[in-house]
């Protein structure tokens, strides 16, 4: 036997009323609990924005030249968007020439 939804059953009302699940990377709504993951970024992600490989970002998790992240298990990486974004405007630069060292001076 064909059970309908639970929103059809309720009827056109008890679905209008009814709000809608946020859509994915919304801003919470106001008064909402955030939780502490919220806004945390996956490396993909990050890998992605940098235009990197994951596995150039996994090395570079392993030496300590990539954006801070967050370790939330041994399999579980994070990165906050403000890391990201810090990391990236160290590394604004006018010239090639800012990053030698001065020669014979």
């Amino acid at each position: 036997m064909f059970t309908p939804p639970a929103r059809a059953r309720l009827g056109p009302r008890a679905a209008a009323a009814a709000p809608a699940p946020p859509a994915p990377g919304a801003p919470p709504a106001a008064g909402a609990a955030q939780r502490p993951c919220d806004g945390l970024l996956r490396p993909d992600a990050v890998a992605r924005q940098l235009g990197l490989a994951k596995a150039t970002l996994a090395t570079w998790r392993g030496t300590g030249i990539g954006p801070k992240f967050v370790c939330l298990s041994h399999k579980t990486v994070r990165y906050q968007a403000a890391d990201v974004e810090l990391f990236i405007a160290d590394r604004v630069r006018a010239s090639t020439a800012a990053e030698r060292a001065p020669t014979g001076v």
